[in-house]
């Protein structure tokens, strides 16, 4: 599955699952009819294909709700927590 919408304000690439912009944060803005599928489970479509592909590296945990996110996010697309930078 691919990247379906870009966001509005950084144009980062979103999946349907998406909830927020692992660019800047922001709130995904669901198509019609899509919100069933917005129902976050903590393994996301995004870390599901990094972990299919062999490019996640090491997958992290976000600081507020636990979930699965990717190095080099700088936020969850789950809850929007803005996520530490590596040193």
């Amino acid at each position: 599955m691919a990247a379906s919408t870009f966001c509005d304000h950084c144009g980062m690439a979103l999946y349907s699952d998406d909830v927020y912009c692992v660019g800047c944060g922001n709130p995904t803005n669901p198509a019609p009819g899509n919100e069933a599928q917005r129902r976050p489970e903590r393994r996301s479509t995004r870390v599901v294909l990094a972990l299919k592909t062999g490019s996640h590296g090491f997958l992290t945990a976000c600081v507020r709700c636990g979930g699965e996110v990717l190095p080099g996010d700088a936020y969850c697309q789950l809850c929007g927590a803005r996520l530490p930078r590596d040193v």
